[in-house]
């Protein structure tokens, strides 16, 4: 992540192919348009540095997320026992 401080600002244009795909990728991942401009540049720069989102990984992580967690629409099975049943033991 950067710093405020480190930023300098530029404008550039791009096709509306691009900015569709940008605003796609960035909704996907929960990220700032800015943060994966930040992080194809480090890419396709050759920079080594800290590129600010692993996209592959975060793509692994909701695929993860995706298998593992549980439906929210179930409801809780009915119980087995009354409160008496308990005191019978």
């Amino acid at each position: 992540m950067y710093a405020m401080s480190e930023m300098i600002r530029k404008q550039v244009y791009i096709t509306a192919r691009h900015d569709m795909l940008l605003k796609e990728r960035a909704r996907e991942y929960g990220v700032t348009e800015a943060e994966l401009i930040r992080d194809a540049l480090d890419r396709g720069l050759g920079h080594k540095g800290s590129a600010t989102v692993d996209l592959e990984g975060w793509k692994a992580m909701r695929t993860y997320i995706e298998r593992h967690r549980r439906p929210l629409t179930t409801k809780p099975a009915k119980r087995q026992w009354t409160r008496d049943s308990l005191y019978d033991r």
